[in-house]
């Protein structure tokens, strides 16, 4: 009994022994899950749009970068401006921001954006990307973002209303240098008709939004004018050769008679069929799905001797000063310019990325619905950001309000821009400075 005894001792100490280890097993992997999750980061992103749009990248990151979470805050359009002064405040705990080109220096003259130069230099390749692009996300010689998109102003035409004219195309015109704006106004004319004969006409040849900053100021910089001087501090639109550039730009509604005064009917005339040619981002491809006529993109038309180039409108991606984890938003941000997820969002937006290898995948993939999607490459290689400045919401409005009262025949042009345009600006030039 004794040797029993023992036995069920001997047993006993071992059953103790194995819960022992058991239960300190338990322990350690308890311990280790909350290191772990008390060493995981989490990154604040603010954007515009849905939560949505973004859940397939934000995916990817965590999934190739487990210990950092990546946290969403999204608004529409408007209330995300109305927000955005108090996240870069530090009022809330926001790590990066989605940002316009054209917003870049208001915010970066207030001091609430982090420099992301050495981060950059340290681990992307600058020549990976187009130049144009990247010129957009400095602010006086330092960089405070970086492009997760961008659109150059690219020209689309219908080619079933040139081809019914007898016209040769615009992109024929181009690849023989010859797409100027004198023979974009002679086609236009050709094709601007009145097909039901009531004296007005129900087809146009052209729509280029005398509004539209992306419009006129490259017409402004392909004619060799410029939009300011260089220290910001005043207007150049009176001078010459942009002043020319935005008589030709108003001219085709009122001289030239090629396009509608009316900008809303302009471009619904495009969406059915009745406008030659247009403008636009590359992105409205998008939505052109249903479009039941054929459509073409080439390079805006240029002045004789003029410089083929066009304004691209960025989309960035910028980390803020309060950031409490600078390195791990960085990661978030370049993980979203790597090649992986521009490739799969092309695919998926039909945007233009500003990786040139990620943009030559897009015109050799067969990603865009037209004949020479090449051409984009092109544009975006001679593109150029879209000159902003702060108070550029203000500036952009009293330039369009001004070409607008020309378009509707309320000034002539010259008036227009010395007298109420160029002051207007070089006010909230002065008021920004102040």
């Amino acid at each position: 009994m004794e040797r029993h005894s023992g036995q069920a001792t001997s047993g006993g100490k071992r059953s103790a022994l194995a819960v022992l280890s058991v239960v300190c097993a338990g322990f350690l992997v308890a311990a280790s899950l909350t290191v772990t999750a008390a060493a995981k980061t989490t990154v604040t992103f603010a954007t515009w749009g849905t939560e949505a749009d973004w859940k397939p990248w934000v995916d990817m990151f965590k999934a190739d970068n487990p210990d950092i979470d990546v946290k969403v805050v999204a608004t529409d359009w408007a209330t995300y401006w109305q927000k955005i002064d108090v996240m870069l405040a530090g009022a809330m705990d926001v790590d990066v921001v989605r940002l316009g080109g054209q917003h870049l220096p208001t915010y970066a003259r207030q001091g609430v954006l982090a420099d992301m130069g050495p981060y950059f230099r340290r681990d992307i390749k600058a020549a990976d990307f187009f130049p144009g692009a990247l010129a957009g996300c400095e602010y006086r010689g330092v960089l405070y973002a970086v492009p997760e998109h961008f659109s150059p102003t690219t020209g689309y035409f219908n080619v079933s209303m040139y081809e019914n004219a007898g016209l040769e195309s615009p992109y024929d015109l181009w690849k023989s240098g010859r797409w100027t704006w004198d023979n974009f106004v002679a086609g236009a004319k050709r094709l601007t008709q009145d097909v039901n004969g009531d004296g007005r006409p129900d087809r146009w040849g052209a729509y280029l939004n005398w509004m539209d900053d992306g419009v006129w100021q490259s017409l402004v910089v392909s004619n060799g004018g410029t939009i300011y001087d260089p220290d910001f501090t005043r207007s150049t639109l009176d001078q010459p050769k942009a002043l020319a550039a935005l008589s030709w730009l108003t001219g085709l509604a009122t001289r030239e008679r090629v396009e509608s005064p009316d900008a809303d009917a302009d471009w619904d005339a495009w969406v059915h069929g009745n406008v030659g040619f247009t403008h636009g981002a590359p992105s409205y491809m998008q939505g052109w799905k249903t479009f039941k006529f054929t459509y073409d993109m080439v390079p805006l038309p240029i002045p004789e001797g003029g410089k083929e180039t066009a304004v691209n409108v960025l989309n960035l991606l910028a980390i803020t000063k309060t950031s409490r984890h600078p390195e791990a938003a960085w990661r978030f941000v370049s993980y979203i310019l790597s090649a992986k997820v521009q490739d799969a969002r092309i695919q998926k937006w039909q945007i233009l990325s500003a990786r040139r290898d990620t943009a030559v995948k897009t015109v050799t993939g067969k990603y865009l619905p037209v004949a020479h999607p090449e051409v984009l490459v092109r544009i975006a290689e001679t593109s150029f950001p879209m000159q902003a400045t702060v108070g550029f919401i203000q500036i952009s409005a009293a330039v369009s309000s001004g070409l607008n009262d020309v378009v509707q025949g309320k000034l002539p042009i010259d008036v227009a821009v010395k007298e109420r345009i160029v002051p207007k600006v070089d006010q909230l030039l002065a008021q920004a400075r102040s």
